[in-house]
């Protein structure tokens, strides 16, 4: 008669079982705590929004000059005639 065999785990299976019984239970709770996070932030008064202020610049290189480029398509500084790649910004700084 054969002896029964005796299922055992490696030393390597034991130690990644250990690790996950340790980070399983961390995880959840950096999860919820993560959950909570807006709740624990104090408020903060956004800034007043300023109106934009429509410069008509007679090319890139006076809004340039005046510090304004990338100038976004939202802004009523934008004109399509600065875009030269139609991708929404006027201005963009040159390619070198």
């Amino acid at each position: 008669m054969s002896r029964p065999r005796i299922k055992t785990r490696s030393t390597a299976q034991g130690q990644v079982e250990a690790w996950l019984r340790i980070l399983f239970p961390l995880a959840a709770v950096l999860f919820a705590l993560s959950q909570l996070a807006p709740i624990w932030r104090p408020y903060v008064m956004p800034e007043p929004r300023t109106e934009a202020v429509d410069h008509h610049f007679s090319g890139c290189d006076e809004a340039r000059a005046a510090g304004m480029s990338n100038i976004p398509w939202t802004d009523p500084s934008y004109r399509d005639w600065m875009d030269g790649d139609d991708d929404g910004l006027a201005c963009e700084p040159h390619r070198r």
